[in-house]
């Protein structure tokens, strides 16, 4: 299957770099079909992953930065919180915080009754950045689903994360009940 010359995934390569370019195809070319398929599964992941690095690095977002925007949209949460939430170190949440602050995309507050707990909760620019970020990461999954020749195929992988959105959020309640 050869790659359209209006596919938004090869107009974005066309501009990088040679060797950005060559990497970026070769990432791509470590799967195989022949491959078992958790294997295929596993680099599937790590691959669409990148895609959506790639497509929150273009509104000059890091995949942490629009987790912890995710969370958030959720409500207001305490620094020590987000973290556990998100895997991170409590230093992590900090350095993570003072971007997001820096760009009036969240705000930071001391709790009620204990002023020594720092609250977190979403600007309005933040739920517009974070809606932004959905776009952009849809629209990189997409472009690349297009690139599936099979319209069922296609519409399927669609629901396939939907599924696994349903999955992840099972497991979720599961752990913390």
């Amino acid at each position: 299957m050869s790659t359209p010359p209006s596919s938004p995934i090869l107009s974005e390569y066309r501009g990088m770099e040679a060797t950005h370019l060559a990497h970026a195809l070769l990432e791509f070319r470590s799967s195989s079909p022949q491959d078992s398929r958790s294997t295929q599964m596993a680099r599937c992941t790590v691959f669409l992953a990148k895609q959506a690095d790639l497509a929150l690095g273009g509104i000059g977002l890091s995949d942490a930065q629009y987790r912890m925007l995710c969370l958030l949209s959720r409500g207001t949460f305490s620094s020590s919180v987000a973290a556990s939430i998100l895997s991170v170190s409590p230093p992590s949440v900090t350095s993570l915080t003072e971007g997001l602050l820096e760009r009036g995309l969240v705000t930071r507050s001391s709790g009620a009754g204990d002023r020594r707990r720092v609250e977190l909760s979403l600007t309005s620019a933040g739920r517009c950045m974070l809606s932004a970020a959905d776009d952009a990461v849809a629209a990189r999954l997409m472009a690349v689903a297009e690139m599936v020749e099979n319209q069922d195929r296609r519409e399927a992988s669609f629901d396939a994360l939907v599924w696994w959105a349903e999955g992840l959020r099972r497991t979720a309640a599961n752990l913390c009940p």
